[in-house]
Order: C-alpha cells, then sequence, then structure tokens
C-alpha cells in the first residue's frame, strides 16, 4: 500500500495528482484521467471516502459511516416472546475480532443482541479465542426458543460450525452470507441504515452497549458501483486491520436485517385464509 507524504493536501488538485503519482505508481493500465474524474465527483460530498479511496491514505472524521446520536434514539428495550418470527445475523472471527448474534423480530422490525464475545481486556489474541461451545449453544437457544425463518452468516473461521447448524436446523434456514460479496453487501447496509434513519423509520433495538459501540465505529469504505440516483455505494469497514474498534455487531444488525426483508418478500406475514366451508 504505498504511501504519498502527509504534507500534500488530496483537496488539493495539483497535489492530489501527485498523491494518485504515488498510489498507482507501476499501475500503467489505470486511466489516471478517470480516477481524477471520480476523485473529484466524491469529494464533493465525502472528502474523507475520497481521500481514502483514491488515495490510499487513512483518515477520520467524515468517513463514519452512521450518525450515532440517530441510532441511540432508536432505543426501545423490550423482551421478545418465544415462539415470535425472527431472522438472525452472524459475524465474527476466531481471535482479532468480536463475534456477535443479532436477531430480529420480523413483524416489528425490533433487533437485539442475542450474545457477543470481545476478547477481555489484558489479554491478547494469542491468550483468548471466541469459546466455540458457547457460540453454538447460543445459535441454539435462538432456534429453541424462537420460530427462525433464517439465519445469515459470514462464513470465514466459522464454516464448519455454520455447515454443523445447517445440518442441525436446516440448510434452508441457515444460510452462508458473505460479506466480501460488495455491492450486495452495500445494498443490505443501505437497506439497514434507510430503516431507522428515514421518515418512517421501522427499525427499534435493545441499546446493548457493545451493539451501540459497534456501529459508533463502523466507517465507510467507498465502492467505484454507483446506486441508481448515481451516487456511489459504500459498505462498512473498521477504520484499520488491525483496530481494537471493533464493528462485528452492527455487521449482524445489518445480516439480519437483510433476512427479515427476504422473509417479507417470501410471505411470511401474509395472514393465511381460512378454508372455505362448502355446503351441501
Amino acid at each position: 500500500h504505498p504511501q504519498a507524504p502527509d504534507k500534500l493536501d488530496y483537496k488539493i488538485k495539483p497535489e492530489r495528482k501527485k498523491i494518485h503519482a504515488y498510489v498507482y505508481a507501476g499501475s500503467d493500465h489505470v486511466d489516471m484521467a478517470a480516477i481524477e474524474a471520480e476523485a473529484a465527483e466524491l469529494l464533493e460530498t465525502d472528502p474523507g471516502q475520497a481521500d481514502r479511496f483514491f488515495g490510499n491514505r487513512i483518515v477520520a472524521g467524515s468517513d463514519k459511516a452512521f450518525d450515532l446520536s440517530v441510532f441511540k434514539t432508536r432505543a426501545d428495550p423490550h423482551v421478545v416472546e418465544p415462539g415470535r418470527k425472527i431472522t438472525l445475523g452472524f459475524d465474527g472471527s476466531k481471535r482479532l475480532d468480536s463475534t456477535g448474534l443479532v436477531a430480529t423480530d420480523i413483524e416489528t422490525g425490533y433487533q437485539w443482541v442475542i450474545d457477543v464475545w470481545e476478547r477481555p481486556e489484558g489479554l491478547t489474541d494469542e491468550d483468548w479465542e471466541v469459546p466455540a461451545e458457547e457460540v453454538n449453544a447460543a445459535v441454539r437457544f435462538a432456534f429453541e426458543n424462537w420460530n427462525v425463518w433464517r439465519l445469515y452468516g459470514d462464513p470465514p473461521y466459522w464454516q464448519t460450525e455454520m455447515d454443523e447448524w445447517a445440518g442441525d436446523f436446516g440448510s434452508q434456514r441457515v444460510v452462508q452470507w458473505w460479506t466480501n460479496r460488495y455491492k450486495a453487501m452495500a445494498f443490505a447496509v443501505k437497506a439497514w441504515q434507510t430503516d431507522w434513519t428515514g421518515d418512517a423509520p421501522i427499525l427499534t433495538h435493545d441499546g446493548n452497549e457493545a451493539l451501540v459501540r459497534h456501529v459508533g465505529n463502523s466507517v465507510k469504505h467507498a465502492t467505484r458501483m454507483r446506486d441508481d440516483d448515481g451516487t456511489f455505494l459504500w459498505y462498512i469497514k473498521k477504520d484499520g486491520a488491525k483496530s481494537p474498534r471493533k464493528i462485528d455487531l452492527a455487521m449482524c444488525a445489518v445480516l439480519s436485517w437483510a433476512a427479515r426483508g427476504d422473509a417479507i418478500q417470501s410471505g411470511v406475514l401474509k395472514k393465511k385464509k381460512p378454508p372455505r366451508l362448502h355446503t351441501f
């Protein structure tokens, strides 16, 4: 990851040209004019994303993905009765990142944290690993207490466990949802965010401290793909590969919400018509 000198200002076109020269050195196939055009356009709406994506530099501030003050207003903690139709989102790692399981009540749009596993303070990645038996128990608890329509889970590091869950609860109910499919991820993030920030917000949540923190830690990562309105699509990442600021519960919430959307599209909330009575 070549880095241009810090003294260069990405907002100034001549200096931005020098930054691009560092970043794309040796990449003769790259259309520098196209890079400049796209970077200049993104600079108008999100300078942080432009500098991060096209300038290959770690920047702070406007690259925060979500307005945390708004997300906090959507907290409405309550207990979800057993037997309710729900979806689950699962994401995590074994050592470096947190691991979590988030549920969504399909009908009401309420999200809550089933469980989260984070490395205790004072331990290193070599000293601690997410306890797989506890994760398995949490997944089983969710399936046994609620009517789980789907679990969408990011499989890296948990491929074996997800295969076992599919064997136990059905391959139609446990689905491997790869978060490195950036277009699908960008649309899933957009749908989740829209449903707690729009004019008629649907989503509420339990106010879990770790969930709120992970949402606040999330940063935008721009793609070169555009939405229907012409704006650049983006998905969420940590602010650095080895950053201690985790975002896994935010990813879980997005996956659980994506599963909810698919559930509604499939008609799970439609009331069955009573059988017709024939008179003779």
